[in-house]
């Protein structure tokens, strides 16, 4: 069973989930910087009958010799013909930071496609999408700037920030994840017809929690949010957590 092994390479942008013993498929978008390897666990702590399917971007981990898209519509687009041949049993959608975005856009495409709908979108560290982002201009900065904001927004190892050859690696990846995050412009879109659940770090000092809240304007269906302790980065301590309260949301609302 999938729960049982890690996460496979992928040619793609997914790996091919089809005949594993799963009732649902759990759809999983990196940060900013961030490669599939962040969900490497996942399988283990969500219950057995999820599989875990993350999203390998170009730019990094297997695909890292690829150029990373830095517009959100371009890539969208190519995640949504990606995921269509995999949207043949219930799914879910889960997104961190710039991933929460890229799960939201990429819902509303399905959506507006006549695809089947996810059973849940699953929202972390990210405020609503209507709500303007305080820093606008990161991916403007230069290479020791950036490596500034890295360190102070305090998800890259230090081993990482301190190597030249891994930062050389690294930098141009974020730049244009910072890029696609920081020119996103909101279409205007009728709300969601599915559940939303947002979780948000209670030390994450650069998203109130009303901003959090705010993405109950984004559905008419069922709203729910979690603090969890922590920082922006709150995804890597309360992995448990979370995963049981996905576990949870899922299974028990699934026929």
């Amino acid at each position: 069973m999938i729960n049982n092994k890690p996460l496979r390479p992928a040619k793609g942008y997914f790996d091919d989930v089809n005949g594993h013993n799963a009732k649902l498929t759990l759809f999983c978008f990196p940060y900013a910087g961030g490669s599939a390897a962040i969900y490497y666990h996942w399988p283990q702590l969500l219950k057995a009958k999820i599989a875990v399917c993350p999203a390998y971007l170009p730019g990094r981990g297997i695909r890292f010799d690829e150029t990373p898209i830095d517009q959100l519509d371009c890539l969208t687009n190519k995640l949504l013909s990606a995921i269509t041949p995999y949207l043949d049993r219930p799914y879910a959608l889960f997104g961190h930071s710039m991933g929460a975005l890229i799960a939201y856009e990429l819902t509303q495409k399905i959506c507006q496609a006549g695809l089947t709908q996810p059973e849940h979108l699953f929202v972390s560290g990210r405020q609503a999408p209507h709500v303007s982002r305080k820093k606008c201009n990161i991916h403007h900065l230069s290479d020791s700037e950036l490596k500034v904001e890295l360190k102070q927004l305090n998800g890259t190892p230090q081993e990482v920030l301190n190597s030249d050859e891994l930062m050389e690696l690294m930098l141009p990846v974020v730049r244009a994840d910072f890029k696609l995050v920081e020119t996103y412009q909101l279409t205007e879109h009728a709300p969601l017809t599915i559940p939303i659940t947002a979780f948000t770090g209670t030390l994450d000092v650069d998203i109130p929690l009303a901003d959090v809240i705010a993405w109950h304007q984004h559905t008419c269906n069922q709203f729910n949010y979690y603090e969890l302790p922590g920082d922006h980065f709150f995804i890597h301590q309360m992995k448990d957590d979370m995963c049981q309260i996905i576990s949870n949301s899922l299974l028990d609302s699934s026929p």
